[in-house]
């Protein structure tokens, strides 16, 4: 059987193009966002609050990634969107839906439980070309409400009932901003666990970075390193991690965002 290459995720959150009081415009961000991008060369991109004119931009920066952005208020290609880039060289793309995080998942624009906007999830089935039996796997990307904490709570059970309902057996990797520091009760409840039952998932960071650390946050604002990391790669237990790193560099002397982009490599398991 032919081995698989390693897979290089990222995830992203871009900072919609209506923001920058941290970082500045988007006509000033946007080649730094792109040149962020090429210096860690994902296969699978999971970008948030990406707003239309931003995506545009990059589907013309990123030319070899197919691209998947439904818009979190229609889902529709408008408003910000949870974006997926994937490279069309190396995946056949099987299947592609979304979900709002919401009594009602499958309503468009949905919202509960005091989330401000609607928040979604994108997901995309992808056949793995590089692998002799090209093995299938589920891409999710979510972005959780940033206030409302048990608007994040039940964010987690719906990723977590979608994640088995979509995915099934096969693995699945999940990106994300979840908008809460990777240590706390949300973050344990996504994850799952031994002493739980059903889905178990990973933290790719935390098994490259056994320690905690103080200044691991992903949010900086101003590039302020702080505790909270909120940007997250998760995956089954399919995958071994390789490396994993939140990218602090500024591009064109400027950051790209107010969250850092965090990346991992995850190496196919051979019985996956």
């Amino acid at each position: 059987m032919k081995n698989c290459p390693d897979l290089r995720v990222m995830t992203f959150n871009v900072l919609n193009a209506h923001s920058g009081q941290h970082t500045g415009p988007w006509r000033l961000r946007k080649k730094p966002v792109a040149m962020a991008i090429w210096a860690y060369g994902p296969d699978l991109l999971g970008a948030q609050e990406l707003q239309r004119t931003q995506a545009e931009f990059l589907c013309e920066q990123l030319r070899e990634y197919d691209f998947v952005s439904p818009g979190r208020d229609k889902g529709i290609f408008a408003g910000q969107s949870v974006a997926i880039f994937f490279r069309s060289g190396r995946f056949r793309i099987i299947d592609a839906g979304f979900f709002w995080f919401s009594r009602n998942p499958d309503q468009p624009g949905s919202r509960n439980w005091g989330a401000v906007v609607p928040r979604i999830c994108t997901w995309v089935r992808l056949a793995d070309l590089r692998c002799g039996d090209e093995r299938q796997f589920v891409f999710f990307n979510a972005h959780f409400d940033a206030l409302s904490r048990w608007a994040r709570f039940r964010s987690g059970e719906i990723l977590r009932d979608r994640i088995v309902a979509i995915a099934g057996p096969d693995p699945a990797v999940i990106a994300g901003d979840f908008n809460a520091n990777a240590h706390r009760k949300l973050y344990q409840a996504v994850l799952g666990g031994p002493g739980g039952q059903g889905l178990r998932l990973q933290d790719a960071y935390r098994l490259a970075h056994p320690k905690r650390q103080p200044m691991e946050g992903t949010w900086h604002g101003r590039g302020l390193r702080f505790r909270r990391r909120l940007d997250w790669i998760l995956h089954t237990p399919n995958f071994d991690v390789i490396d994993a790193a939140i990218d602090h560099a500024k591009r064109n002397g400027r950051y790209p965002s107010d969250h850092f982009p965090v990346t991992a490599t995850l190496r196919w398991q051979a019985d996956a």
